[in-house]
């Protein structure tokens, strides 16, 4: 995983920079709307540019956000939302898991 930093407005509205390999990236983040999450965890985890999510890189996503624990629930995550069942995760579908799982 890259340690791409995010930007994000700190609460004095300044620019502050985080980085995904911080563990509390999205603690730390501060305000973020949804759509702007959904780009940002696109942009570091799926890795060959292809507009999708592979299971790996779902794989390394959740790794991230729930930590080791994490993987051996991937697949059953992965299973739920992957909608159209095309093996991949689309932008729609992780969407639909950041609602569901509030983040």
């Amino acid at each position: 995983m890259s340690a791409r930093p995010a930007q994000n407005q700190s609460a004095t509205g300044q620019q502050a920079m985080v980085s995904f390999t911080d563990p509390h990236y999205l603690q730390e983040a501060g305000p973020m709307d949804r759509e702007e999450l959904i780009d940002e965890l696109f942009a570091e985890f799926d890795t060959n540019r292809d507009g999708v999510l592979s299971r790996g890189e779902f794989v390394d996503l959740v790794k991230y956000l729930i930590g080791e624990h994490g993987i051996g629930v991937s697949a059953k995550i992965f299973d739920e939302f992957d909608a159209n069942h095309d093996g991949r995760i689309s932008r729609d579908e992780l969407r639909e898991l950041v609602i569901q799982y509030a983040l």
